[in-house]
């Protein structure tokens, strides 16, 4: 239940600090130990570089 909650929290956008306060996580450390990065989550991340690795940029 431990990585169940910590990646739930995550999901639901829930500050580290509130997260580590209910789960007993003094760390950031901690708290990632007990987390995992799922599919969707690094199909998103990966998108979100690539969409402002190809966006032209423009000269001011």
């Amino acid at each position: 239940m431990r990585r169940t909650f910590q990646d739930l929290a995550r999901q639901a956008n829930v500050p580290d600090l509130v997260t580590r306060a209910i789960s007993g996580h003094a760390t950031e450390r901690m708290q990632r130990r007990y987390s995992t990065a799922h599919l969707e989550e690094i199909r998103d991340a990966v998108g979100k570089v690539a969409a402002l690795a190809t966006t032209p940029k423009t000269v001011p």
